[in-house]
């Protein structure tokens, strides 16, 4: 008797689970909090996400996207922080910081033309920015022509600032 109830049990409890559905984890995203880093400063955030590592949060005062290692905030802090989930793609939120620092790197900056080779390679890797290489003859009138017509414009200079 217990040879037969026994598989027909498990074949039952098979079923039954099969049938339920794997609930989705909560959504823990974002977290309004005001947090405290080793220097003891205050700032009201959103916790937008968190790696293993670093937070993802937007001031309150401006929505700016910040990352931040987790070590730098206080103990209090860095225990909620640590019990928070990681989020499942944290790169998103490391592209926006990199595109923010690369507008303030670029603020009052202005294009500027460089006879050295390296010293434009330079400029351009401190700013992520790309090189334009124009080899001109100052004699030659189709240079001249293109100088002025192209790379002295409003629209090209208003372009490559």
């Amino acid at each position: 008797m217990l040879q037969v109830i026994f598989p027909l049990f498990f074949c039952m409890l098979v079923v039954f689970l099969s049938g339920c559905e794997k609930t989705p984890p909560p959504e823990v995203y974002p977290v309004e909090r005001t947090l405290v880093d080793l220097e003891n400063r205050e700032l009201p955030v959103s916790i937008e996400g968190k790696s293993s590592t670093k937070i993802a949060f937007r001031r309150k005062s401006d929505q700016k996207l910040f990352v931040l290692p987790i070590e730098k905030l206080d103990s209090a802090n860095r225990a909620f922080v640590e019990k928070l989930p990681n989020s499942p793609d944290f790169s998103p939120f490391e592209k926006e910081e990199k595109e923010t620092i690369k507008k303030i790197k670029m603020q009052g900056r202005t294009a500027s033309w460089h006879r050295s080779l390296p010293n434009a390679l330079r400029e351009a890797a401190q700013y992520d920015i790309p090189v334009l290489v124009a080899f001109l003859g100052s004699q030659d009138s189709q240079n001249q022509s293109f100088s002025q017509k192209v790379l002295e414009s409003k629209t090209f200079r208003d372009w490559a600032n």
